[in-house]
Order: C-alpha cells, then structure tokens, then sequence
C-alpha cells in the first residue's frame, strides 16, 4: 500500500498467474486438521531502466508451527542439470548457432489436485477484499524438488518424441541448462530446420520458446518480434549489443565472447569488500585465468598479514589492488572468437599444458585443428589455477606434479565432454618439468606416498596421454601460473593462440628428453 508501483506490479503478476491457471482458489478445508503447508510470498522488485520488474518468490522454507518447512519434507532429487562448462563447449562446436528460452517453464508443469494441499497460498488484492485460500496448481519455483521435476519433466518430453523428432530431442538430452536452450548446426539450412524440430517439439509439450538470439539473422526473420531477444540484433551493426549467455557475454553479430567488469564504486577497501568485488568475476572456462590468478595470490597474502575482515589494507596492498582494479577495465577490450571447430577439417588433437611457480600451478587446454587446405587453427579452450596450500609449501617440483594432475583431470573432462562430435587424433600433456616427466614414466610403488599417489592419478587417466617436454618460453601454462595484468593479456603472444603448435610436428619441442640423474621423492 505504500508503494503504488509495487503493488500494481504484484496485483499484476497474481492475476495473470490466475488467468493462466497456475493458481486457482482452493477447495481444500485446511481447518480439519489434515496436513497441509501454506506458502509465504514477497516480491523481488526492481527497475531495469525506467521499467518496472517484478518476480513474485514462494518460500517453501518457510519454517511453520511445527518446527519443519515444506522444503525438508521434500526430496531434491537426483542430479540432472549439466555443467555450464559442458554447454559451452557444445555452445563453440557449431558455426550457426541459436539460444532461446522456454517461457514460464518451471509453471508449465502440473502438479496432481492431492499434493496442492502443500501448496497453499492467502492472496488479496486489498484489505477490503475477503482474504482467500488458492492453491498453485503448478510447479512452484522455490521448492527444493521445483529444478527436478522442471528439468526431469523436459527429459520425458524428449523421450516421448524421440523416434518423430530426434534431433530436436537429443538437444533437449544435451544442450539445455535450466531454461535455456543453447544450441546450434554448422549449416543455415540444418540451423533452421532444427529450429523448427525445437519449436514443433516443445509446443507438443505446452512450452513456448521466447528471447531466441542467433549469429545467422537467417534465423530470427520468420519469428515475432516479442520472440526476439531484446534489443533486436542486426539492426544496428555499427553499434552491436551483447548479451548474457549462462553469465558469458556474446556478441552474436561479431560472434565473439566478451568481458565487461562492473565493480560498482570503492567505498572502502577491506578484506570483506574486496572478496566481494572479486566474487564478480565470472570465469567458469578460465580464459583470463592469468588475471584470475594474480588477484589470487594476492588474496593469499591478505591472511599471510592476518588482517581481520575491516581491517585497512597496508599501503603496499592497498597499491597492488587498486592498480589491479583499474587494469581490470582493459578486459572490455576482449574478443574471444566463439566456434573452435572449423569444417571441414581432417583431423583433431587436444593439447595442454601444465607449470608451477612457488605461488601455484595452472593448467590450460588447446583444440588443434588441421584442416583440409593445410592451414591449422589452434584455439584456447579451457585454463585453471591453483594457489600453493600456505600451511606446507610444497616444493616446485611437487607443485609441477600437481598441475600434471590438474591437467589429467581437465584433459578428462574435455575429452569426455566432445567425444560424441569429435574423435581425437593424438592427446598430448606438456609439461617444462623434466622431474615431473620422470616421475609420471616411473612405477609408483618405487616413490614416496606424496609423489605416488599422483602418479597414480596420471597414470590411471582414463583416456590415453602422450607426454612431451616443452621449453618454458614456449609453455603457455606458464601465463597462468605466474599471473598476469589484463593489459598484458590482451594480446599476449603465447596465451591465446601458441604459434609453434600451428607448425608442423616437426618443428615442435623434440620428444628425446634426457631423464634426471637423480629422481627425488623415490624410496631408497
């Protein structure tokens, strides 16, 4: 009632969650006595622009009389979202590629009439009205089981239609993530065939797609404009827009990935607010992994100077970070090209490389690709780093070994993930570390616990790993684990694309590598 623009809002959203019937007013007696749950409700308001937005939130945590809310009676379910870092790499597989979003999908599941009784909610427009009793008809987002059943629901959709729409199907199985589907082809053609495959598919299940975004604008010519992602692309070519794609932005026009860091303004510098600007950079396939790294290193140093949370940051500190966050806008000028996989092409390796500092070790993954023409791509696929443990700090050599095992499991996840539309030629582990190349060539039962256990890790890879020496200046993962300012990275000669793996094999770093005299960490 204070708030005339909220409340419209609100009465808004209500009515139409009516009108739709996702809410209906119930019949239910919940005096008799039977079990049942009321529902609480707020509204998440705020303004984009000069529009008002609103997203009503039902809170099934609520705790009620009894001591237990509706969500601890509740199952979550298994597991059946899949990680964001496996979409976007299906999400760089194809040349065209199209996004969109299935509208009210966690409310286009019904809920059987004997289970609404947990799903009761007091609703009026104004207190002259009488205060009723409505019952959400469907699945309600904000109960613990609500993502299950959501995404549990789209999977039988695409199990019913398989055999009549499999490939629109085998999107649903793999390129979906909560309600987004993210997917693409390598032909205009099969991209808008497909599109029409998804829409058929999903309409046969009461969903509708809304927000599409494509790099093709062959793609958005037949649908509606409120269809489109707002604002429409290809307009204004001059001035192209970016949008979110699972937290990345993308510009669809240029078809390249971007970074655009809003810090919000500085009002102190702490321990407390500076991981809480940091939180804000998003960077799930770590390609600025170098930056990330530096700002972990010096996070690292925070608690080396046992500094409480509000505690002022020591003038030397305080330097460091603020020439880091004023470094960090040069990431706006990133341009990351989407699609690795360029057709046709005859063959394909996955390469990566791993290195160690006293302050850490990293490793970062490469697509190979070596076309038809002769020409070879390499682009940059996946990075990540790690701090050294402050308690015991291992030696570099130990720390070499413990990015060979990052690497192993990246190296894993990757291969795994492409598997179904690329078989690799050759999978190659680099490493600057000859100790590390020993140890990994060594039986474990001849070295020590710390050395052993992670040379069982590599060597029970589940996929088949050539290792190679390569020299430090020409080891990209060296980037990573040192660090690096975002000014520096924007066109750093070996992070993005390594010259010397777009040569010929053999130009490469030789394979003849002289083992240490002396191995240590063995058992004597």
């Amino acid at each position: 009632m204070k708030n005339s623009v909220l409340r419209k809002e609100y009465i808004s959203f209500m009515r139409e969650y009516e009108e739709l019937g996702h809410m209906s007013v119930s019949k239910f007696k919940y005096k008799s006595g039977e079990e049942h749950f009321f529902i609480p409700h707020h509204a998440v308001f705020k303004y984009s622009g000069d529009v008002p937005k609103i997203r009503v939130v039902f809170n099934g945590s609520c705790v009620t009389s009894t001591g237990v809310s509706l969500n601890q009676c509740l199952h979550t379910g298994p597991k059946l979202q899949r990680d964001i870092t496996d979409i976007l790499f299906n999400f760089r597989r194809h040349k065209i590629i199209f996004i969109c979003d299935v509208k009210q999908m966690f409310r286009q599941t019904v809920i059987d009439e004997s289970d609404r009784k947990y799903q009761l909610i007091l609703w009026w427009e104004s207190p002259d009205q009488p205060l009723l009793t409505y019952e959400l008809c469907t699945n309600t987002y904000g109960l613990r089981c609500s993502p299950y059943i959501a995404n549990r629901t789209i999977l039988e959709l695409a199990e019913q239609e398989r055999e009549s729409l499999p490939r629109a199907a085998a999107v649903l199985r793999t390129d979906v993530y909560v309600d987004d589907i993210i997917t693409g082809t390598d032909s205009e053609s099969d991209a808008l065939s497909l599109q029409q495959e998804l829409i058929t598919l999903m309409k046969s299940g009461g969903y509708e797609l809304r927000k599409w975004i494509s790099n093709s604008s062959a793609i958005l010519q037949g649908l509606p404009d409120d269809h489109k992602q707002l604002p429409l692309l290809f307009e204004n070519s001059e001035n192209p827009h970016t949008v979110a794609v699972l937290g990345v932005l993308y510009d669809p026009v240029r078809d390249v990935f971007s970074y655009k860091l809003n810090l919000g303004a500085s009002s102190s510098d702490t321990k407390r607010s500076i991981l809480s600007v940091v939180a804000r950079i998003f960077d799930p396939k770590g390609w600025i992994c170098p930056v990330v790294y530096w700002v972990k290193c010096l996070l690292q140093r925070f608690w080396l100077n046992k500094l409480d949370w509000n505690d002022p940051l020591p003038s030397d500190l305080l330097r460091e970070w603020q020439a880091f966050r004023e470094d960090l806008v040069n990431l706006k000028r990133l341009a990351i090209p989407r699609c690795t996989m360029t057709k046709p092409a005859s063959s394909y390796s996955l390469h990566g490389f791993c290195d160690a500092s006293e302050l850490g070790f990293a490793a970062v993954l490469y697509l190979r690709s070596s076309n038809q023409d002769g020409s070879v791509s390499v682009h940059l696929l996946m990075a990540k780093s790690k701090v050294a443990p402050l308690r015991t700090r291992p030696t570099i050599p130990k720390l070499e070994l413990c990015g060979a095992v990052l690497l192993v499991k990246l190296l894993n996840h990757v291969s795994l993930c492409l598997q179904r539309s690329v078989e690799f030629e050759e999978i190659v582990g680099w490493t600057d570390s000859m100790i590390s190349l020993a140890w990994i060539n060594t039986s474990p039962h001849t070295l020590q616990v710390y050395e052993a256990n992670r040379v069982s890790q590599i060597q029970n890879s589940a996929v088949t790993i050539t290792w190679r020496h390569v020299p430090g200046n020409l080891n990209p993962a060296d980037v990573a684990s040192r660090g690096s300012t975002a000014l520096t990275l924007l066109s750093h000669p070996l992070w993005w694309e390594p010259a010397w793996l777009t040569q010929n094999e053999s130009a490469w770093p030789s394979r003849e590598v002289e083992r240490p005299s002396e191995l240590p960490g063995q058992n004597t």
